[in-house]
């Protein structure tokens, strides 16, 4: 009997095991392909034209078993094109700027898997411009500046960035700035990294890049208070905000819902402004899966360009952020954005138009008036918003100037004769271009004649009157008679120089002839009475 039982049990020893190698057998069996590790999300200019990725690199499969390869979906074609070449290569295709998903599918045994691919392609910006790239900043590597110093900001480029930090809670609302690279640590506490985990071009990991953060409503001005025109910025999601999409936490839902076809969407507005009045404004979606086709759902996680030249010319942005998601405290979304590389259209400097003649002046007279429009002009701003302004280069011991009413005047202060330069300098949006002109001063007491030496006047010495000879008869001039010591003793406008000039009121002695034309001030010789 112990006999019987003992081949009894061998029987169902041996049965057990080949039950157990069948099993096995049938578990390898049904073994598929796994993913190795995850495609990665590439951002690329769009130079060179393409990118390829060996997807046995991605996809493996426990026993070395032979793996097929095809895209599930591409979400946006228009932006990369992409194909299997050879069985084994991911071709991608970059053709315009946006961002796609590429969903991959891996077959083997029967048993297929798939993975997602985010392509992001960026525009190439050529011009000159004032880039505000946030490199200049000294950070320690994986580490972020939100305003603990009480510092109230920063500059990069032509960008001022205000910032408002609470010590009290150690809590900052405004602009920060951040070198971090963690992309996948869900809530608050990463709230200062991007979810590119890197700046807009930076391509390696020893070359993060910094790149800035904008938590709540904030506008963005400039460090001088002109007006600029802005061609765009790239901007992108933070982990904080991106993450809590994509997956949901205890504030704010997983976008799409549960089946995936909920029209959330996440959306940031930006408005130029000019003196407290807005030119224009654009919308630019963060988040968006309002789609028909949930494949093109997207929470947006590359850096995207966001044109802005239609604003014109703007002394400040504006920017605000909106949500499908909204509770009783308001928008449940993380309030925050990344921005980097503000590219600001450097503006020309303004022209010279046509600088003053060189002009002489006779001490005791009551001067020159310029009128000072017309001499510079701007070629990308308004004229009249050039502000001129004289340099201090000149001689104020010869000189005084005024500037009235839009008019440079320009009066003697010493008997002297001497030369100086006055140089106008032209600001228009902070750029600045200079010019000069000559003034001479004629003393009363060394008086030489000038270059018109065809003009006379006979007779000299004038008893009782005189008369001009070397103008043209059909000519109207001006005439002063002034003494040595600078004053003006005799006044004859609109004078014929064909008529006689009395002196038989002026007492004897010498004096100086100013002849005014319509083309200039000219002096002739000495008059005696």
């Amino acid at each position: 009997m112990k006999k019987l039982y003992f081949v009894a049990m061998l029987a169902f020893a041996a049965t057990l095991n080949l039950y157990a190698q069948s099993t096995k057998s049938s578990v390898y069996k049904i073994n598929g392909p796994q993913v190795s590790q995850p495609l990665p999300t590439i951002m690329m200019e769009g130079l060179p034209p393409l990118a390829i990725f060996d997807l046995n690199d991605y996809f493996s499969h426990p026993d070395d078993e032979p793996i097929s390869y095809s895209i599930l979906s591409n979400s946006f074609e228009e932006v990369a094109g992409a194909y299997i070449n050879q069985d084994i290569y991911l071709i991608i295709e970059y053709q315009s700027a946006g961002q796609t998903t590429l969903n991959i599918e891996a077959t083997s045994n029967g048993i297929t898997i798939s993975s997602k691919m985010i392509v992001g392609v960026l525009p190439f910006i050529e011009g000159d411009y004032a880039v505000s790239d946030f490199e200049s900043f000294e950070l320690q590597p994986e580490s972020f500046w939100n305003g603990a110093d009480e510092s109230g900001g920063f500059e990069s480029g032509l960008g001022h960035f205000h910032n408002d930090y609470n010590s009290e809670f150690g809590s900052w609302s405004g602009w920060a700035y951040s070198n971090k690279t963690d992309n996948t640590t869900p809530g608050w506490f990463n709230q200062h990294s991007a979810i590119t985990g890197q700046g807009v071009f930076s391509q390696t990991s020893e070359e993060t890049g910094t790149y800035a953060l904008a938590y709540n409503p904030q506008s963005l001005k400039f460090s001088n208070p002109s007006a600029h025109q802005i061609k765009g910025l790239f901007v992108t999601n933070t982990a904080y905000a991106g993450l809590s999409m994509k997956y949901g936490d205890d504030f704010s839902k997983k976008f799409g819902g549960t089946d995936g076809t909920d029209p959330d969407w996440f959306m940031l507005k930006v408005w130029g402004m000019k003196n407290g009045v807005a030119s224009d404004s654009v919308e630019f979606y963060l988040a968006d899966y309002r789609f028909e086709d949930n494949t093109k759902d997207y929470v947006l996680e590359t850096w995207q360009w966001l044109e802005l030249s239609d604003f014109g010319k703007i002394d400040s942005l504006t920017f605000q952020l909106s949500s499908s998601d909204n509770g009783d405290w308001g928008m449940n979304t993380p309030a925050y954005f990344a921005i980097d590389n503000v590219y600001i259209v450097s503006d020309l400097a303004p022209e010279v138009v046509t600088l003053p003649n060189d002009i002489n002046l006779l001490f005791g007279n009551e001067g020159h008036s310029i009128p000072l429009t017309g001499i510079f002009t701007d070629p990308d701003d308004d004229d009249e918003l050039i502000e001129v302004s004289v340099l201090d280069s000149y001689n104020q011991d010869l000189i005084s100037i005024e500037m009235v009413d839009g008019n440079l005047n320009i009066i003697p202060v010493n008997n002297i004769s001497e030369s100086t330069e006055i140089t106008l300098e032209a600001l228009s949006n902070g750029k600045t271009i200079t010019g000069s002109f000559t003034v001479t001063m004629q003393s009363t007491v060394d008086v030489v004649e000038n270059k018109l030496s065809e003009i006379s006047v006979h007779p000299n010495p004038a008893s009782g009157h005189f008369r001009l000879a070397g103008i043209n008869q059909h000519d109207v001039v001006d005439l002063e008679l002034i003494t040595l010591s600078g004053q003006v003793v005799l006044i004859k406008n609109n004078f014929n120089p064909s008529s006689v000039v009395e002196t038989n009121n002026l007492a004897a002695g010498t004096y100086l002839l100013r002849i005014i034309t319509i083309s200039e001030n000219l002096w002739t010789k000495v008059v005696i009475k």
